[in-house]
């Protein structure tokens, strides 16, 4: 990643309300979810919409960094 980016992209979250950067990361971990999903979908066909909602919120809390 360019340091330049890196730098202003710092900068913006410093800038950031603590409320502006819970639900920057609550959007976050939704598109996560939704993505997880997918997957889910695309392998399993067969499993309910709601199994499929249970499971991708459990690889999403597990989900290590």
């Amino acid at each position: 990643m360019d340091q330049s980016f890196y730098d202003q992209e710092i900068l913006q979250l410093r800038r950031m309300s603590a409320e502006e950067k819970l639900l920057a990361l609550d959007a976050l971990r939704r598109t996560a979810q939704l993505a997880v999903e997918a997957g889910l979908r695309m392998r399993h066909p067969d499993l309910s919409p709601a199994k499929v909602e249970e499971e991708a919120r459990r690889i999403v809390s597990n989900a290590r960094s």
